[in-house]
């Protein structure tokens, strides 16, 4: 049986305690664990983007090696990331 958690009990995850210790992130949270992009991922993402073109994100994946825990929204949120990056650095 699992009883309800009382309402004065809640503790949000993702913020940061009194001591300024950074809790779980989101994806922590969720299980999934937070995997870092190899260079080796950020070149494949490219040339990916080069056959396929900028919105074909499943396509991208599906016909080129990225990690198993890889999503079509990772790439496209680490395709955004990449345009940011460039963008600043110009």
């Amino acid at each position: 049986i699992k009883l309800a958690t009382p309402k004065n009990d809640y503790r949000p995850k993702d913020f940061t305690t009194l001591d300024s210790t950074p809790q779980k992130r989101k994806a922590d949270a969720a299980g999934k664990g937070y995997i870092r992009w190899t260079t080796e991922e950020e070149e494949t993402l490219k040339k990916g983007i080069e056959r396929y073109g900028p919105s074909k994100w499943t396509m991208i994946l599906s016909n080129f090696d990225f990690h198993p825990s890889r999503t079509a929204v990772d790439l496209k949120d680490k395709w955004r990331n990449l345009q940011k990056k460039q963008r600043s650095s110009m």
